[in-house]
């Protein structure tokens, strides 16, 4: 189980760092909000970084109030 938190978190870490300007490449702020909610909500996704923002968008609702605040 922690290897593969590991391995999910190392992979959203690696999207964060090559992405283009897009959620994953967020602001600190932003990425400190959502990665929780990333891992959690839309974790299957990584590191297709446009589906876990797809994702994000689709279960807005699902989302901490701290990450909803960036998907208005």
């Amino acid at each position: 189980m922690i290897k593969t938190l590991s391995v999910i978190l190392s992979a959203l870490i690696f999207t964060c760092a090559v992405a283009g300007p897009s959620f994953a490449a967020g602001s600190a702020e932003e990425r400190a909000d959502c990665m929780s909610d990333a891992l959690s909500i839309c974790g299957q996704f990584v590191p297709s970084e446009k589906a876990i923002t797809a994702c994000m968008i689709k279960n807005k609702a699902k989302l901490s109030p701290a990450c909803r605040r960036h998907f208005k």
